[in-house]
């Protein structure tokens, strides 16, 4: 079971890091390099919800200049309703570092996965 919630996360956190790494382009096309908050539009979702009810990936920058990449990841049973935990996943230098980090989404996707798996 624990190879499919990886897999599952890894899809989930793909679709985010795709996003995330579109509105971090256009953020640096504009010429944002500070206040930078981006979060996908929606949560997504396993295909079998009985892993995991979500994942939510957002970037944002720190008083020091860095980026913060965090994920949360939400549960629903009946006994306890919806609970989560998030982390920071990673902190980069900059924007371009991050840049360059979310271009090959799959890597990134796979490291997400891997830290999600800790909480």
């Amino acid at each position: 079971m624990r190879d499919t919630w990886k897999w599952e996360m890894e899809m989930c956190c793909d679709m985010h890091i795709e996003s995330l790494y579109k509105q971090l382009q256009e953020c640096l096309q504009k010429g944002q390099r500070t206040g930078i908050n981006l979060s996908p539009q929606y949560a997504a979702a396993p295909h079998d919800e009985t892993l995991f009810d979500s994942v939510m990936l957002s970037l944002k920058s720190t008083a020091d200049g860095t980026l913060e990449l965090r994920g949360a990841v939400s549960y629903w049973n009946p006994a306890q309703g919806y609970h989560g935990q998030s982390t920071t996943i990673r902190a980069f230098a900059n924007a371009d570092d991050c840049l360059t980090w979310l271009q090959d989404s799959s890597a990134a996707s796979e490291e997400c996965a891997d830290v999600m798996a800790t909480l």
